[in-house]
């Protein structure tokens, strides 16, 4: 029985004794003597091969073992309308296709002649014999194509090639390659074509997919003539130029999800694109999306989260950049549009504020029991929010590549922050596992309360005791970091620096005045002390959060445009913080009950310079694959991600890339993420036009799906124009719009 399933190639008598050598065929496209150069071949031929099994090769390629066979398209169907007939076979994994091409020129004139002349033969037989009737209006089908193909080829508006489609298949081991043979067999087979392997051949079919442009065949010896003769290792078909043109473009391929949305149509075939982050193809439900600014990633996520909402979808979304007006975020307009509701996150007292040290209790499903239960994980909760007060105190002074803290500073830091954590939660009764150690029963009433949680004043003044109380003289240096640092943050605090006595503004503004205007307090010790009073100009951090969240609606977006720069990464890690307790967490594990909520956060790539912020990042993309949930980091470049060492889980994560234009200096790093062809990356390169010299195209984008290493190239555009007027950013297109409308 063959090893593979593939058809066997037919071949002569005695060709495995009788073909030349592989150093006999490489021989032959060697230099003159003397010239003192290697032929192209010579460079390209790997270390040895093994051509001992006619049913495959077996390569040395410098240490590497390389399992190859050949495979040749033997039949192809009748209808090739359009190019995804061809791509699923031309980007599939580990297969380098080669497309010989041959013009028959007047050749193409003979052969149509022909076959008019054995048609009208055929046709005169039928109609002469009754019981051939059916028979008879075929021929005449086929009688008038054939009449209709010479009148083509006499006006030179069509003519005739010899086509051959010759693919090489590799892997690292004998099963490996049978496993991808049968499958690449099967992708084959659904668009129509029959494949048969290079039996016996497979060396010339690895030598014909050099860039030679010539396919190799089979030499061997006629004894009754002693002669060399030749055999071909693949099969010639005649197409036509129409045909022929549906080869191309090899770079894209049918991309649908059967209960997706409509995203766009391919670029090359104008086919519908459906999408579904959901779709059953995927174990987790992460997002890529990358791309240059002005090439429509913000236009297009909109329209596609909008019409989600249409099928069931809910979504929440972090909103970093503000409009061209100024007065939002991006995202605002299509969020209210769908029925969804926008907090706009502010420095005012006045408006909505997020509370950092946010816990909730979190739902667990029991796959056993079929029950779900409430629990309450403190442990990793501290983990987080020391992670993201780690990078509130470093971030001031962290460069793109380094912080200016020493190692053992930044650990110091670390432990003090973790620990007055765990005092401000233990001093609250929150405990682990304890979902009801949020609640508390108030006086004279059987109705439960939710317990206050603790805010950045109480951490700052945790953190002044545990700093008079410290006698760890290496910790000294990191409290006053940390104090100094953490002081912007709180909203209103006053305090003797000597007792740590607190003080209301009431009580505050009763203490006598000096001559300098500063406040203070006569200890009985007679020692004179300036009471502190911090107002910290950052004090949006300071706070208990004043939102009513309702899950249930169909969009909520948390818009950050509005705060000062500086701060909106930082915002970032607390909204990120805010939406895993209140959206992720209370979404069941049970996929059955799940709803399918897709959390966006735009412009991720600032927050990522912090490794404490990473840290955090691939927690809650951790957190969001067991709980359902599809989080969708949108930055200019998904070479971002290359900078740091840290972010295997979001990679790992991450099943759907939605690529932009990228930089050209962004290829090796798209090529190692995304393990497309050269071609593939090529075309990923190019989208949106050339910067140089080409108009721009906004809304041009690949769509790269990691289980079926599918990818699409495909245009992202308004299904109705009233879209346009909730996803467009681009500032000259709104005016246009106003300027046509009050026309």
């Amino acid at each position: 029985m063959s090893l593979f399933h593939s058809k066997k190639r037919k071949t002569a008598p005695d060709v495995s004794s009788m073909r030349l050598s592989s150093s006999e065929v490489i021989k032959q496209e060697s230099p003159k003597k003397g010239t003192g150069n290697r032929s192209i071949i010579s460079l390209l031929t790997p270390n040895g091969i093994d051509v001992s099994n006619p049913e495959y090769l077996v390569i040395d390629d410098a240490g590497r073992t390389i399992y190859g066979v050949g495979l040749y398209i033997d039949k192809i169907p009748n209808n090739l309308d359009i190019a995804i007939h061809f791509a699923p076979l031309f980007n599939y994994q580990n297969v380098t296709p080669s497309v010989f091409i041959e013009p028959l020129m007047e050749e193409s004139k003979n052969v149509v002649n022909k076959r008019i002349n054995m048609l009208d033969g055929e046709l005169y037989g039928a109609t002469k014999d009754d019981s051939s009737r059916n028979r008879a209006r075929e021929l005449e089908g086929k009688l008038a194509d054939a009449e209709r193909w010479a009148r083509i080829l006499d006006s030179g508006e069509n003519m005739l090639y010899n086509v051959a489609f010759l693919f090489w298949l590799t892997a690292d081991s004998r099963e490996e390659l049978i496993n991808c043979v049968t499958d690449f067999e099967g992708v084959a087979k659904k668009k129509g074509f029959e494949l048969a392997a290079c039996y016996g051949a497979h060396l010339e079919a690895f030598l014909s997919t050099y860039p030679m442009n010539r396919i190799y065949g089979i030499k061997y010896k006629n004894q009754a003539a002693e002669l060399l003769l030749k055999q071909q290792i693949v099969k010639w078909h005649k197409l036509d130029k129409r045909s022929l043109s549906t080869i191309y473009n090899h770079t894209t391929s049918e991309f649908s999800h059967k209960e997706g949305v409509p995203f766009g149509r391919n670029l090359y075939t104008s086919v519908p694109i459906c999408f579904d982050p959901f779709d059953p193809v995927h174990t987790s439900y992460g997002m890529l999306v990358a791309g240059m600014p002005g090439y429509g990633k913000s236009t297009s996520l909109k329209c596609m989260y909008s019409r989600l909402v249409d099928f069931g979808y809910h979504f929440v979304l972090i909103d970093y950049e503000p409009l061209p007006s100024g007065q939002c975020g991006e995202y605002t307009a299509m969020v209210e549009r769908v029925g969804g509701v926008s907090y706009q996150i502010s420095t005012r007292k006045s408006g909505c504020r997020l509370n950092l040290f946010e816990i909730n209790e979190e739902i667990e499903y029991n796959d056993r029991t079929g029950e779900e239960y409430r629990t309450l994980h403190l442990a990793d909760k501290i983990v987080d929010l020391t992670n993201i007060l780690l990078v509130m105190a470093t971030s001031s002074r962290i460069t793109n590549k380094e912080s200016v803290y020493s190692a053992e500073t930044i650990s110091r830091m670390r432990s003090i922050i973790a620990k007055c954590v765990k005092i401000l939660f233990e001093r609250l009764g929150i405990v682990e596992n304890d979902a009801s150690s949020l609640w508390y029963y108030g006086e004279n009433s059987f109705a439960r309360v939710r317990k206050p949680l603790p805010t950045m004043h109480d951490f700052y003044v945790t953190m002044l005791y545990e700093c008079a109380a410290n006698t760890d003289e290496f910790k000294k240096d990191a409290y006053s970091l940390l104090l100094d640092v953490f002081e912007e943050m709180v909203e209103e605090l006053y305090y003797n620096p000597a007792t740590l006595q607190e003080y209301t503004r009431e009580e505050y503004e009763r203490l006598p005045i000096d001559k300098q205007g500063n406040r203070y307090e006569i200890l009985k010790s007679a020692e004179y002390v300036k009471v502190r009073a911090i107002h910290g100009s950052r004090a949006y951090f300071d706070c208990q959060s004043n939102v009513a969240i309702d899950v249930n609606l169909p969009a909520v977006s948390f818009d950050i445009s509005l705060i000062p720069s500086a701060d909106r990464p930082l915002l970032m890690l607390v909204c990120q913080n805010f939406v895993e307790e209140h959206f992720i967490k209370t979404n069941s594990s049970n996929p059955k009950v799940a709803k399918k909520l897709i959390f966006s956060m735009d412009e991720a790539h600032r927050s990522m310079p912090f490794e404490d912020a990473r840290t955090f990042l691939n927690a809650l993309y951790r957190l969001a694959r067991k709980r359902h949930v599809a989080p969708v980091l949108i930055m200019q470049s998904i070479a971002d991600l290359s900078k740091y060492p840290d972010t295997e889980d979001i990679i790992k994560n991450t099943e759907t890339l939605l690529l932009f234009k990228h930089n050209y200096s962004d290829r090796e790093y798209i090529k190692k993420v995304t393990k497309l062809s050269d071609s593939q990356i090529d075309t990923i390169l190019n989208l949106g036009g050339n910067q140089q010299s080409e108009k721009k195209r906004p809304g041009e984008l690949a769509i790269i799906e990691v289980p079926t290493k599918r990818c699409v190239f495909l245009l992202a555009d308004y299904l109705k124009e009233t879209e346009s007027e909730i996803a467009e950013t681009d500032a000259e297109v709104i005016a246009s719009r106003y300027r046509k409308q009050n026309m």
